[in-house]
């Protein structure tokens, strides 16, 4: 089984193939512009630089306390039934939404371990939620296989790496009441317990290092409430 270096190893390489590409085809079509073209582009791109330079300024400087962040702001969270693969489409505007504390130099690093059970079945947690290579994107919050592993990885600490964000970037809605296209109704409700404890509200829970998490929507005998799961050396 591929070490989590090798998995964290291989998404990076083919974020970086994406992007030697694009560069690539950059490079030929300013080949082909003239003087007065290239002037005109360059002017464009430093404009465009300082916009998103002063963007990630202010992102920066108010992640550690983002606000609630409602799912209703958010596109593309799924509301159907599971399985869920990990929505790319709309990831870049629910990021921008989201305040999370940049990747940085990864100072901060912690993982936590969630299992889902809908009706008694186990939900997979795909691979790759957080990474888009199309727009280039590393989320701070991703998986790297289908063990339910979360990695957090970000330059310091925040309030903001709750659940729930997890949730909105891998692109599944989940409130206190709702996991995608489940919703509370009589005797099938939805549950969280993290570390064997009940969480009322599992969206704003934030993720400690080795949390043992597991939502389950039916009844509360349907699902174990804590798992077996075993973490590998020096992770």
């Amino acid at each position: 089984m591929p070490s989590r270096t090798s998995q964290k190893s291989e998404a990076r390489n083919l974020l970086e193939a994406e992007r030697a590409r694009q560069a690539k085809a950059h490079r030929r079509r300013n080949l082909m512009l003239g003087a007065a073209g290239l002037v005109v582009a360059g002017a464009l791109a430093a404009g465009i630089t300082v916009a998103a330079n002063s963007h990630t300024s202010a992102q920066t400087a108010t992640s550690a306390q983002g606000p609630a962040v409602s799912n209703a702001a958010l596109p593309g969270l799924q509301t159907s039934p599971a399985p869920w693969q990990p929505e790319y489409a709309n990831l870049p505007a629910r990021l921008a939404n989201l305040n999370l504390s940049p990747n940085g130099d990864e100072s901060f690093h912690i993982h936590a371990h969630l299992v889902i059970y809908i009706d008694g079945k186990p939900v997979p947690v795909p691979a790759n939620s957080g990474f888009s290579i199309a727009d280039q994107l590393e989320s701070p919050m991703h998986t790297h296989d289908t063990t339910g592993v979360i990695h957090i990885e970000a330059s310091q600490p925040s309030d903001t790496f709750t659940l729930g964000a997890f949730f909105d970037i891998w692109g599944v809605k989940l409130t206190a009441t709702q996991i995608g296209g489940y919703t509370t109704q009589g005797d099938q409700t939805l549950q969280a317990y993290v570390n064997g404890q009940p969480v009322a509200d599992p969206a704003g829970y934030v993720l400690k290092p080795h949390d043992d998490i597991v939502i389950g929507y039916g009844s509360s005998s349907s699902f174990p409430h804590t798992t077996n799961f075993t973490w590998p050396q020096n992770e």
